[in-house]
């Protein structure tokens, strides 16, 4: 059966119907074509809207102004034609001047766009030029340096010393590493409690103590160091001069150290603490002192005395070190002098303790019910006429007293008239219940553990808790001190420096040091050892004095001790004394030779290279009218071969002559003659010309010199050319000139031919920022930064003639445009008439088929 004519006249239909579908959607895109054009073309016009062009402003022949348009070309030309108010376009970012390429390809300046010279400028451009001048290179002044002879610290061999219990003493391992903050103590009148206050300087620590001695409480409140503290020059009074006015605070040293204290108390006099409960523990909230060295404190005072505290009470000191002399008459102790129920942990004490009372002791002279743990005395205690309870570590442990020592050492010698003496403790009384667990003393000659007394220990000290301390074997460190010359040579070159006039006694009082034997052995004098010391301390800081001036304070001093025959290290000095008579620092050898090195006095000279020191004096023979030297480069060639660098006497020579023609050239009043003579030498003789000793600079016979020449390939520092001499009747020449001294000096920027041209190109980089106008002042020849918003003779304008192009483009545009939209829009039209005639005959024969298939069915049925 085949198709019928309804059914192929409607395939034919929707075949048509998918070709109007299609040309109809492709009409609307190239309508939606037409609009983005018509977008272009608005935008197109709006930027020419916008376009300027900037213009230079001129008085025209009939006075009036006129206006001219800029452009890279003719800002150049107007300011090579040297016209008033002329411009030059330059980079704000790097400081370089656009150039055009005509001007490049015209003196051949290289694309880089490099700072050079003018005689690179020209030579570059192909001029041939004849030097007349150069800057002269000058020698700066000598830099005065001065070697010294240091000494050496090396290993020695093992030594064998008291051992003390591990842990024992205080710990600094931290020492000076914590940050603190708070309000200084100098910046305020009274103190709150809960409060933290920094001790920075010495006027600090006077401050808290006068406010303290006066009443001001400082129950609770917090004192932290900030910083180290020398005393020198002081004289001291303890902090809480009253048990009134007992420190009852936290001081808290922050690992730093106090240094110099002198006076007749230590730094507390009283402090008075207290305990609380917190936490179902018991701790002490007040009377605290920890953290803190107290080194060399020189107290000569009454009774109840110390280096530290002179009475506490139920205080509580931790980890402190205390050294120095103590000198009292009873009471007294190197960290306590009283201590009652105080609690002392970590703590060293090397005071070394001199009375003529009683409680006695290198650590707490008297003690009542105290606890003392890993606590060591080092001091050597010492009881002049009929002192009596004088110990190493305790004088005296008083009646119905609970107190309790543990892990404690006392390793100093005790010496007295009276047996109320002891190694450890001086006297226990009969009522006392005191307690000492792992402790241990050095048994002085004659002097037992624990002296007279009914206590639980006995004279012997034969408590297993109580026993005379072992020995250990610790491998030391040796000072070695440089000969006795080589010393002899830093002081002299330190009083030297110092402006000063070395003393005649300085070999005797050198004697007097260097008269024992370089082993420095046990059986050496230790008052020598410990000057061998002191004279170690003082020759690091005359080291350090000689190459930086540090610690002019020193050699002052030091003068004074020569004069005096003594070695003292007074308190200008006591601060800096860096090696103790203590194990670390027990052997201090010298060096055995005489002719060993010597402390130098340099005065480093640095001074041009040969070819520098030539252009220096071509220029001055120039000066004088000396025409025969134009070839400065044959010339060089020729002072060079008179002149070689290569010893250190040839270049002091060179330096001394180059310091002289430079002077002469810098206008100083030196004869024209001195001049002539070398011109006379060096030129017409072809010999070296030497520099009278009466004119030479570098003369100082107390110092060496040496001589730094710079090398001819540092550019940095070349002699530079000043002035050439030029046909000046080439106005090719002036034209050089004047480019260079327009557009070279500071870099340059290489700009096409094309943009060149163009006025648009000048806009658009003024506007961008990407340069700036400089203009020239006619009055100093030089540039000045300005604006076209601020500078009267520039204007920005409208570019009319390219505004009337872009509109009647705009127009033209446009109406093309429209009418290719309308009739994209008839076109459309058409085609939905069409689609509409066509869909309604596909209806009718959609309905036509349908009739037929009912009939068709009927009729089989």
């Amino acid at each position: 059966m085949g198709m019928s004519s309804s059914q192929a006249r409607l395939l034919t239909l929707t075949a048509r119907m998918h070709s109007i579908e299609y040309k109809a959607a492709r009409l609307e895109a190239q309508k939606l074509q037409m609009a983005n054009e018509s977008r272009r073309v608005y935008e197109e016009y709006l930027n020419a809207l916008e376009a300027t062009k900037i213009q230079g402003i001129k008085l025209g022949s009939n006075g009036q102004q006129e206006a001219y348009t800029l452009n890279l070309n003719l800002i150049e030309s107007n300011r090579l034609a040297g016209l008033s108010g002329a411009y030059k376009l330059v980079d704000p970012e790097s400081g370089k001047t656009y150039v055009t390429q005509a001007l490049a390809d015209k003196y051949n300046l290289d694309p880089s766009g490099e700072i050079i010279s003018k005689a690179a400028f020209l030579e570059r451009a192909g001029f041939e030029t004849i030097v007349t001048e150069f800057d002269p290179v000058t020698n700066p002044a000598p830099v005065t340096r001065y070697t010294s002879v240091a000494n050496q610290v090396q290993n020695a061999e093992d030594k064998v010393v008291p051992a003390v219990p591990n842990g024992c003493g205080f710990k600094d391992s931290t020492f000076g590493s914590v940050a603190a903050a708070g309000t200084a103590v100098s910046d305020v009148a009274t103190f709150n409690a809960g409060q933290t206050y920094t001790i920075n300087n010495k006027e600090d620590l006077k401050k808290l103590a006068t406010l303290t001695n006066s009443g001001v409480s400082t129950a609770g409140v917090n004192f932290v160091l900030t910083s180290d503290i020398d005393m020198t020059g002081e004289t001291w009074t303890g902090i809480g001069n009253t048990s009134a006015h007992a420190f009852k605070g936290i001081f808290d040293g922050n690992f730093h150290k106090i240094t110099n204290l002198t006076g007749s108390q230590g730094l507390f006099c009283y402090v008075t603490g207290k305990q609380e409960t917190i936490d179902d523990t018991t701790q002490f909230t007040q009377g605290i002192v920890r953290n803190l060295k107290l080194e060399n404190v020189n107290i000569n005072g009454g009774s109840g005395c110390a280096g530290l505290i002179g009475k506490g009470n139920t205080c509580y000191v931790e980890n402190v070190y205390v050294s120095g002399e103590l000198r009292s008459s009873s009471w007294a102790g190197g960290v306590i002098g009283e201590n009652t129920k105080g609690t002392i942990v970590q703590t060293t004490s090397t005071v070394n303790v001199t009375a003529g009372g009683n409680c006695i002791g290198g650590f707490t002279g008297h003690d009542t019910s105290g606890v003392m743990v890993d606590c060591l005395a080092k001091g050597n205690v010492t009881g002049t006429g009929s002192a009596y309870y004088v110990g190493g570590f305790i004088g005296h442990e008083t009646n119905g007293g609970t107190g309790v020592i543990t892990g404690c050492a006392a390793t100093g010698t005790v010496s007295a008239t009276d047996s109320k003496k002891g190694s450890f403790i001086g006297f226990i009384d009969s009522n006392c219940n005191a307690t000492i667990n792992d402790s241990q003393y050095q048994q002085s000659t004659g002097v037992n553990a624990v002296g007279a007394g009914s206590g639980p220990y006995s004279a012997q000290g034969t408590s297993s808790s109580l026993t005379e301390g072992g020995t250990q074997t610790i491998h030391t460190q040796k000072v070695i001190l440089p000969s006795k010359q080589s010393i002899k040579s830093n002081i002299e070159m330190a009083i030297s420096k110092a402006g000063a006039t070395t003393p005649a006694n300085l070999d005797n009082w050198l004697n007097k040091i260097y008269q024992i034997d370089a082993t420095l052995g046990s059986a050496a004098d230790p008052i020598l050892i410990e000057d061998a010391l002191k004279l170690a301390s003082i020759n690091n800081h005359i080291c350090n004095f000689l190459s930086n001036g540090e610690n002019s304070n020193v050699v002052t001093a030091l003068i004074q001790d020569i004069n005096n025959n003594t070695l003292t290290m007074n308190s200008a000095t006591r601060n800096y004394q860096d090696y103790y008579k203590v194990v670390n620092y027990e052997y201090t050898p010298y060096a055995s030779a005489d002719n060993t090195a010597r402390a130098v006095h340099y005065e480093d000279v640095t001074t041009g290279s040969v070819t520098n020191i030539a252009n220096n004096l071509y220029t001055a023979f120039r000066k004088l009218g000396h025409t025969d030297v134009n070839n400065y480069k044959n010339f060089q060639d020729a002072f060079a071969a008179l002149y070689p660098a290569n010893t250190d006497a040839r270049k002091l020579e060179l330096a001394e002559l180059n310091n002289y023609v430079t002077r002469w050239l810098a206008g100083e009043n030196i004869p024209n003659s001195d001049i002539e003579a070398m011109y006379t030498s060096i030129v017409t003789n072809n010999t070296k010309y030497t520099l009278p000793n009466d004119k030479k600079a570098y003369t100082n016979g107390a110092a060496t010199y040496t001589v730094n020449m710079v090398n001819d390939e540092n550019q940095e520092v070349q002699a530079k050319i000043k002035f050439m001499e030029y046909d000046m009747a080439d106005p090719e020449v002036i034209a050089a000139l004047a480019v260079y001294d327009s557009f070279v000096p500071n870099g340059y920027i290489i700009v096409s031919d094309e943009l060149s041209q163009s006025p648009e190109w000048l806009s658009n980089m003024v506007n961008l920022g990407a340069a700036m106008f400089h203009q020239l002042d006619s009055k100093t020849n030089s540039y000045f930064e300005t604006s076209v918003s601020t500078n009267t003779g520039l204007q920005e304008v409208t570019d009319e003639t390219k505004l009337k192009k872009a509109e009647a483009k705009y127009e033209a545009d446009m109406k093309r445009i429209d009418l290719k939209d309308r009739k994209y829009d008839t076109d459309l039209a058409a085609l939905e008439a069409e689609r509409n005639a066509i869909k309604q005959e596909m209806e009718t024969l959609k309905t036509v088929a349908k009739e037929n298939v009912e009939r068709t069915f009927k009729l089989f049925s």
